[in-house]
């Protein structure tokens, strides 16, 4: 028998590749996958308190598991003072989500649900999330129900192509010069 206590139901930390995660993910009962330093969650299996300052969401598909914390986000951001998050769901989806909002709206006597911000999103979408440039980018994933699947995409800098394997010197009197060394890549 499972219970809270049972360690499936902890949010795991760790840091992945210098991005700190905050998450749990138990099969038909929970997921929510938290990058606070990018101001991003994907999911929202119920919502946890640390998720609370975390303003942007992004749903991949319609399972409780995976959207069901949405409402209790939303209504206690309200209720705390907290400009309302992002809400980020296949266009399909949108109008039950809408619905499960206003019905606890509804019942916790509150007009919350006057300011969700319920986004679609599709495939060939980018949403800025965070600082420094990061994206997140959707794309068809596999399920039984229709499902989108997400990349954390950011910028970097690098030597210009024409520049790699020129001499320190070269590239610095380019610089003072004044012409960019460098280039935007996406990884």
């Amino acid at each position: 028998m499972l219970t809270y206590e049972d360690a499936r139901y902890r949010d795991v930390e760790l840091t992945l590749a210098s991005h700190f995660y905050r998450g749990r993910s138990v099969g038909s009962q929970v997921t929510c996958h938290q990058f606070p330093g990018h101001d991003v969650v994907f999911d929202m299996g119920p919502a946890s308190l640390s998720s609370l300052v975390v303003p942007n969401v992004v749903l991949t598909h319609g399972h409780d598991d995976h959207v069901g914390g949405i409402w209790a986000h939303h209504l206690r951001r309200v209720g705390n003072g907290l400009d309302p998050a992002r809400y980020f769901i296949q266009e399909g989806d949108i109008d039950a989500v809408r619905g499960m909002v206003q019905a606890h709206a509804r019942i916790n006597r509150s007009r919350g649900d006057e300011s969700i911000q319920l986004n679609p999103i599709g495939e060939g979408a980018v949403i800025p999330v965070g600082k420094g440039g990061l994206v997140v980018k959707p794309f068809r994933s596999t399920h039984r129900v229709p499902c989108l699947g997400y990349a954390l995409w950011g910028k970097r800098r690098r030597l210009r192509a024409d520049l790699i394997g020129a001499s320190k010197e070269i590239i610095i009197a380019a610089r003072k010069r004044g012409k960019e060394v460098n280039e935007e890549v996406q990884p």
